[in-house]
């Protein structure tokens, strides 16, 4: 038990040799305290107990990833209010970084691991229960709910969801979106993501970002496509030119936006710049700054309730535009945008709107969104000033630039921020000192963003009131056509999005009577020996395959717009690695082989072979040549897993 502590902490308590240790067994020798300053990671060994060392110990050596901060983190209470409190605290936060055993800190490897061992669980329970399905489905679903995974596969039968729960796959996603999401808030809840830490997110956060981009550039690179033509590429070519590639998203976004600015002037309508935040108890930590606005330093926020990024999100989502927006419909108040969310220094997310509306609307467009968002905490300090601000967009000619004032000169910034960094500069120029990116490396502040956007699934921009993008993009694929038909396809084409949305019947008219929609159908795969195009109806899992995007529907007619078939391949150098490997297993298996036969040859009382006998101890082969036939043997192995 852990002296002069709760009675509900416990553990078992290692060897006394553990105590002398001079340095630690895990970890950094040092960590960055909540001050700022660097210290000696023995510098916690003076609180408490030595079983209360041994306790930190093993909870900071089980989340090794987060050593430097839970040691800040335990410090820091130990000295305000007590070692017991600390004890408690790391408790709490095992709790939040656990999941049946499993520390959510864990490297790739390890979740790809842990997700192969419960995708094999899961099919020794259809093994020994081969026709009771339901038994098997539910047995899953426990075995889901023990590491808080949430499978929505109800709306299936029960031979495609077990079969969903037997690929590996589908629960590392579901593990890896969990684990991303509690670093993110644990991080958070430690003071590690703030304007002096580490902006927006953490840096653990971020590294690890940073290595799953790495990892999947890296296999798409190693992936051909190959069409029917016999045209190729690799997935990482046909990547880079759609919108997953940054410079294509920022430009996608600034053309649509531009687009939208001169729909807007021909209908004689403004553009209005909208910021709404959240109420100080969804921020978790607060700035101090001096007359000139300059940051001294950041301290926690005493009124923080334990909101999370992704409930500061879905708050702004529900509480305040959703119902905002049907009362702008219900006061026949016609708007089109776009939303920005991103995130102030510490995590915390607010919005960017721009929309485009009738003059004559304007004082009453603020009267509504004034209402919902000041619906919490109405009275705080400075709600009625900061809680949400409005700023018209200036029109006529700019004086100090000579050009005409822009609804999109005032929100590229935005954009190009929270994409790539691209053409911001944060170290002249910026008047505003007291903004969070303010002598900040802009690249590494549009990658941070990205790390909070993805990591907490936070969709960054969405377009408001306007045609479906993916329409336009569908449009953009296809080749010349006839009549009205091909004035929308030109339109897209040109990237004038305003012609674009005019074609389609202009901004204000429901999709449903919009002149095109996006056509949906089944998939399809190509035969090569038989030349037979055949529908795809059924998934690999086995359930009825959904409906796909096809093309366009404009009169009745679908307009294909994806005619090509793909089969994806090994890149040359994949093959040859694996062909190595392949190599390197005939050869083991050779060598079992002559050993078998040598054994057979050599030995009076004959034994059922098993290769484990080449690699124990008691083995033929001495160990500096079996330890390369073990090598090779885990490496065959790990292949077919």
């Amino acid at each position: 038990m852990l002296s002069h502590s709760a009675s509900h902490l416990q553990f078992v308590a290692p060897k006394a040799t553990l105590y002398k240790l001079k340095t630690p067994m895990f970890g950094d020798k040092s960590f960055t305290g909540h001050d700022g300053a660097n210290k000696a990671s023995s510098t916690i060994d003076s609180f408490g107990t030595k079983e209360c060392i041994a306790f930190r110990d093993k909870i900071i050596s089980k989340h090794s990833a987060l050593a430097s901060p839970l040691r800040a983190e335990y410090e820091d209470i130990a000295k305000k209010e007590g070692y017991v409190k600390a004890n408690r605290r790391f408790l709490d936060l095992d709790k939040k970084l656990t999941v049946n055993g499993f520390s959510l800190c864990a490297s790739p490897e390890s979740l790809q691991d842990l997700s192969k061992a419960l995708s094999n669980k899961c099919r020794q329970a259809k093994v020994y229960n081969p026709a009771n399905h339901a038994f098997v489905v539910d047995y899953c679903y426990k075995l889901a709910a023990q590491y808080n995974l949430d499978f929505a596969f109800d709306d299936l039968e029960l031979e495609p969801i077990i079969n969903r729960f037997l690929d590996y796959r589908i629960w590392k996603r579901k593990l890896l979106s969990l684990q991303k999401i509690t670093l993110q808030n644990v991080c958070r809840d430690l003071r590690q993501v703030h304007y002096l830490r580490s902006p927006y997110s953490s840096d653990l956060s971020l590294k690890r970002h940073k290595q799953r981009k790495a990892n999947n550039k890296a296999y798409l690179e190693s992936q051909i496509a190959v069409n029917q033509d016999g045209y190729e590429a690799t997935l990482l070519d046909l990547s880079d030119r759609s919108t997953s590639n940054p410079k294509h998203r920022r430009t996608e976004l600034i053309v649509t936006t531009k687009g939208q600015e001169l729909l807007a002037k021909s209908l004689g309508m403004m553009g209005v710049f909208i910021t709404p935040t959240l109420h100080s108890a969804m921020h978790r930590m607060t700035k101090i700054t001096d007359k000139k606005g300059k940051v001294i330093k950041v301290i926690p926020n005493p009124k923080w309730d334990g909101s999370t990024p992704k409930d500061g999100h879905n708050y702004l989502l529900k509480k305040f535009w959703q119902p905002a927006s049907a009362k702008l419909k219900r006061n026949n108040i016609q708007y089109f945008g776009l939303r920005v969310p991103e995130p102030h220094h510490d995590g915390t997310p607010h919005w960017h709107l721009l929309l485009f509306i009738f003059p004559d609307d304007y004082e009453r467009l603020k009267e509504i969104l004034t209402e919902y968002a000041l619906r919490t905490d109405p009275d705080e300090k400075g709600a009625s000033e900061r809680r949400i601000t409005f700023e018209r967009i200036k029109e006529g000619i700019n004086p100090v630039t000579g050009r005409e004032y822009s609804a999109v000169g005032y929100v590229i910034k935005y954009i190009c921020k929270n994409v790539d960094g691209y053409m911001i500069d944060n170290q002249i120029h910026m008047t505003d000192t007291h903004k969070d990116w303010h002598q900040t490396n802009p690249y590494e502040s549009a990658e941070k963003i990205e790390t909070w956007a993805r990591d907490n699934g936070i969709r960054q921009f969405q377009r408001l009131g306007v045609t479906s993008v993916q329409l336009y993009r569908e449009f953009r694929r296809l080749g010349e056509q006839e009549g009205h038909l091909e004035t929308i396809r030109q339109a897209a084409k040109d990237g004038d999005w305003a012609a674009f949305v005019m074609a389609m019947g202009g901004p204000f008219v429901p999709r449903k009577e919009q002149v095109a929609s996006i056509a949906y159908g089944k998939g399809n795969k190509l035969n090569k020996d038989s030349g037979e195009i055949i529908p795809v109806l059924k998934t690999r899992y086995g359930d009825d395959a959904k409906d796909r995007v096809i093309g366009v529907l404009y009169a009745g007619m679908t307009v294909l717009s994806r005619i090509n078939f793909w089969e994806i391949k090994d890149t040359e150098e994949i093959k040859l690695a694996r062909q190595k490997i392949m190599t390197g297993v005939v050869d083991l298996i050779s060598e079992i082989c002559k050993q078998n036969t040598y054994d057979m040859n050599h030995t009076q009382i004959s034994k059922p072979h098993s290769d484990e006998n080449l690699f124990s101890k008691s083995g033929v082969l001495p160990a500096r040549q079996r330890a390369p036939l073990r090598q090779t043997k885990s490496g065959a192995l790990d292949l077919f897993q």
